[in-house]
């Protein structure tokens, strides 16, 4: 591990506030300091950072394998108001354009890579789908939905009814929502859903509401299973918002989300909830999952939502419940499945 001595820096400034962070596993505190960093080939002066004296030991060297946290946010996401080096490069001219962009490594025997100041083409194929960014302070995009596999049905939607461990399997992965209610459980949420859509539309035609049609396509996004990545209805900039929101995060592993529509996936996907644990003698049979983001479909297949352990033939799901988070974590089980660019135009 490389360890940072500002004894031995001669460009070395004491900021001297105090500095502490709880992250999503474990917490730092420390002190502030500022310094030259040179990273990518970038030298950064006067730049900003913490030097951590006590970590929780999810952090503690030498059993991590890093060094250090770069952060990529923005800067009111900053803790004590100190600049990103990301923000400071971008003020300083120090990069050809104000984006960087992640190849994430598919195994241990393979390279990622971080790009700053543009974006590889060599990476992907095709055109970059772009999403608007709708909180400058984290990498925070709408989200319309998840299915699994060919499903017609929105499992944010059905998973937003109380009792869950109730929803038939054969309605999750059903590819027609056509012909007659099979029972009762349908039949109830068919009326209620009808009687919402009723109150709801006469609500609006009463506040002569001219986008209502755009806004429950967007709700509700159509399914299909063409291209890899489909645009399904134009971002809605309104301010209504949809039903969640989802950020970008590769300091993440997994993918977090409500625990509602957590339970549902495990049951899909036959994991344990609170574990994750499943086994790997049916994943040959699993399906897709397709998140919309942005307007956009994204598949997350899964040799990317299931974790495979070799060594110990064991098998783990990536969905994981997330208890106190206004909104999803998406972190490198979906990003390994993208080349995922972050444009900080006007955002700094």
């Amino acid at each position: 591990h490389n360890r940072y001595d500002h004894d031995l820096s001669a460009t070395y400034q004491p900021l001297n506030g105090p500095f502490a962070i709880q992250y999503g596993t474990g917490e730092v505190r420390g002190f502030t300091s500022q310094d030259t960093v040179r990273v990518g080939g970038i030298t950064i002066k006067d730049q900003p950072f913490a030097e951590t004296t006590s970590e929780d030991e999810v952090f503690e060297m030498p059993d991590t394998e890093f060094d250090g946290l770069f952060g990529l946010a923005f800067k009111s996401l900053a803790s004590g108001g100190l600049v990103p080096p990301m923000t400071k490069m971008i003020q300083e001219n120090l990069v050809d354009e104000p984006v960087f962009a992640f190849a994430l490594s598919q195994g241990h025997r393979s390279f990622g890579e971080l790009l700053i100041g543009g974006y590889n083409e060599l990476h992907y194929k095709g055109d970059l789908r772009w999403m608007r960014v709708t909180r400058p302070k984290y990498w925070q995009v709408t989200m319309e939905g998840i299915w699994y596999g060919e499903g017609k049905f929105n499992l944010l939607s059905l998973s937003k009814d109380g009792d869950i461990g109730s929803i038939p399997l054969d309605l999750v992965t059903s590819t027609s929502t056509d012909g007659p209610i099979k029972d009762n459980w349908h039949r109830e949420r068919a009326e209620d859903a009808a009687e919402r859509d009723r109150k709801k539309a006469r609500k609006k035609a009463k506040e002569g509401d001219d986008d209502l049609d755009l806004r429950k396509k967007y709700r509700n996004p159509p399914t299909d299973a063409s291209p890899r990545l489909k645009k399904l209805v134009p971002t809605d900039s309104s301010g209504a918002g949809p039903e969640t929101s989802a950020i970008m995060d590769t300091g993440t592993s997994f993918l977090l989300g409500d625990p509602n529509t957590i339970k549902l996936i495990s049951r899909i996907i036959g994991a344990d909830f609170r574990t994750g644990d499943m086994s790997c003698a049916h994943l040959s049979d699993l399906k897709s999952f397709w998140v919309s983001l942005g307007g956009y479909k994204f598949e997350i297949a899964p040799e990317h939502y299931v974790y495979r352990d070799s060594a110990k033939h064991t098998c783990s799901s990536a969905w994981v419940p997330s208890y106190d988070s206004p909104f999803w974590v998406l972190g490198d089980s979906f990003l390994r499945a993208y080349y995922a660019v972050f444009d900080m135009r006007d955002r700094k």
